[in-house]
Formats: C-alpha cells, sequence, structure tokens
C-alpha cells in the first residue's frame, strides 16, 4: 500500500510540473509587416521569434503593450544565429512601448524576444503586439508628411530613419498649422557607451508655426526622428493635423 501510494504521488507530481506553463515560449516566425500578437504574464514573461534577414537590411522591431493600464512594459532584445545579443530597448522614447532598429551585417536567422521590463524578476504582464518591418531612410531633399491625431489610442508615433553616407550638418525643417494640436519633435541615435543620445528633444511647439534645426550628423550612424503630439497640446476635440517635413544638407 505504502508503495502504491507513493508510486501516485510521483505520478501526480509529474503531470503537475509537465503541465505548468514555460516561463519562455515559443512564439514562432516572423514575417515583414505581418504583425502578431501574444501576452506575457509571470508563468511565460518572455516569447521568442526568429525571421531571415538579409545583409544591408535597416529592421524596424516595435513591441507595443495593448490598452491595459500600464500593465505590461515592454522591452526587446535582438539576437543573431548564434546567441550573440545584438540590440535591446526598453521604453523607446517618452513612451512605455519597446522599439529598436538594427542594421544587418550577414544573411541568417535572427532571434527576437519579446518580454518585459526585468524580465524574469520583472512584474506584470499583458497583450502585446508584435511588428517586424524595414526602414525605410530618409535622404538629403526627402519631404514627407507627418500626421498627428489628438486621441491617444488612435495615435502612433511618426518615425523616420537617417545614415548619412558623410559627416555633415542636416537642415530639418517643420511646417505645422496652427491651433491647439501640434508636434514635439525628438532625433536620437545609439551610443556605443551612453546608450540612447538625443541631439534634440522638442515638446512645446504651440505658437511656432515653422522652424528648422540644424544638427551634425556622423556617416553611417544611425539617426531615429520622430514626430509626434506634443504632450502639452491643449485640443479636447478629437482632431487630426498634417505637419509637413524636408530633409537637406544645411547650407
Amino acid at each position: 500500500m505504502h508503495k502504491l501510494l507513493a508510486a501516485l504521488v510521483i505520478v501526480i507530481l509529474a503531470v503537475t510540473f509537465a503541465a505548468a506553463p514555460a516561463a519562455q515560449a515559443q512564439g514562432g516566425e516572423l514575417q515583414f509587416d505581418q504583425p502578431v500578437q501574444g501576452t506575457i504574464s509571470d508563468s511565460a514573461y518572455e516569447q521568442t521569434y526568429t525571421f531571415q534577414g538579409t545583409a544591408g537590411q535597416l529592421i524596424l522591431i516595435s513591441m507595443d503593450a495593448v490598452e491595459n493600464d500600464y500593465e505590461l512594459d515592454p522591452a526587446l532584445l535582438l539576437n543573431d544565429a548564434s546567441g550573440n545579443r545584438l540590440a535591446e530597448n526598453d521604453d523607446f522614447g517618452s513612451g512605455i512601448n519597446a522599439m529598436l532598429t538594427y542594421a544587418l551585417t550577414e544573411d541568417g536567422t535572427y532571434t527576437v524576444i519579446a518580454t518585459r521590463s526585468g524580465g524574469s524578476t520583472g512584474s506584470g504582464g499583458g497583450d502585446y503586439t508584435l511588428t517586424l518591418s524595414e526602414a525605410e531612410l530618409l535622404q538629403p531633399g526627402s519631404a514627407v508628411d507627418a500626421v498627428i491625431n489628438s486621441n491617444y489610442e488612435l495615435a502612433k508615433p511618426n518615425i523616420y530613419f537617417i545614415k548619412p553616407d558623410a559627416d555633415g550638418t542636416w537642415a530639418i525643417s517643420f511646417n505645422q498649422p496652427g491651433g491647439d494640436l501640434y508636434a514635439s519633435f525628438s532625433l536620437v541615435t545609439e551610443d556605443p557607451e551612453l546608450g540612447e543620445l538625443y541631439l534634440f528633444d522638442i515638446g512645446g511647439t504651440g505658437g511656432v508655426r515653422s522652424g528648422t534645426m540644424n544638427v551634425d550628423l556622423k556617416a553611417n550612424q544611425i539617426y531615429i526622428l520622430t514626430v509626434e503630439q506634443s504632450w502639452y497640446s491643449y485640443s479636447w476635440d478629437e482632431m487630426e493635423i498634417t505637419v509637413s517635413l524636408t530633409l537637406d544638407v544645411a547650407q
């Protein structure tokens, strides 16, 4: 009888541990421009995804928390085929969502780890959307329109990339309509020693209809230009504006 009870206990324990969810779950293969959804929890605090990359590609990976009262603070990791860490991000810009860019140096399989701030030692969880895309670089002479919505649930940052061929000074100019809704502008790069390095971060542009930022840029360095609604906007009604941007080499 004692042997039978002991055997039953062993079986029950084995079934219990086998049924317990793993801390890391396989997310599957990512395709460019095809968002996938997942869920972070204490029992599954990270999911891994893979994608096929090509040397020379500048890739953009974003992880956005689905509206959940800020219970999930997303974080992203990028590894190469050998498991070497290439890039990571937690809290891109002024928000809690994660975003990273990386210029691929070789063809092969890359791994994306979608997790939360702190990973296994972090707290909180919730649903997220993960998107892989190929970034488009702005060249001197580029002109783009950034759309800004006063509804924070609908608004998404307008994100642009710059990778100069040579050292030099660029002129980044904007023009926006007057009113209670206006834009903020930031230009950031990744410094190997200092981490995120802001060249400018301009939030309060109310009453400023146009302007130009002359910035010194380095050859082959990747810069991220973000245009989004200013936190200082006073628009209570839902509305949308278009902010025109031009980029050129400063004279």
